[in-house]
């Protein structure tokens, strides 16, 4: 019975550590209508301005005045306007929308090809 329990125990405690530490996905709506899937990080690993690669782009968060690479990198950029609302700005572009996405993980199974098994 204790192997039991202990076995729920470990089994919930690595999902909560999957939640935690696995990345957010986010889709970002620029207001000219292009759309982009992105991850936040929370360390410098992001990509950098020239990546074209077709996959989430790893991006930061920055406030205020200490964005200057906002240009040229995957940087999104807080800034406070007049009216004491804020916008979100990155690659240079305002984000008209900023949500959180569920992103479905590819599954290991093999695909069985139009193959016959012979032996």
């Amino acid at each position: 019975m204790t192997n039991i329990l202990f076995t729920i125990i470990v089994a919930l405690g690595m999902k909560v550590v999957d939640v935690t530490f696995s990345p957010t996905y986010y889709m970002i709506t620029y207001q000219d209508g292009q759309r982009e899937e992105v991850v936040v990080t929370k360390d410098n690993d992001i990509c950098p301005h020239y990546c074209g690669i077709d996959h989430a782009h790893k991006v930061n968060f920055c406030e205020g005045g200490d964005c200057s690479p906002i240009n040229e990198s995957f940087v999104i950029s807080k800034y406070k306007a007049d009216n004491n609302t804020f916008n979100l700005y990155c690659k240079g572009k305002e984000i008209m929308l900023f949500e959180q996405i569920e992103r479905v993980k590819p599954s290991n199974k093999k695909k069985k090809g139009n193959s016959v098994k012979l032996f």
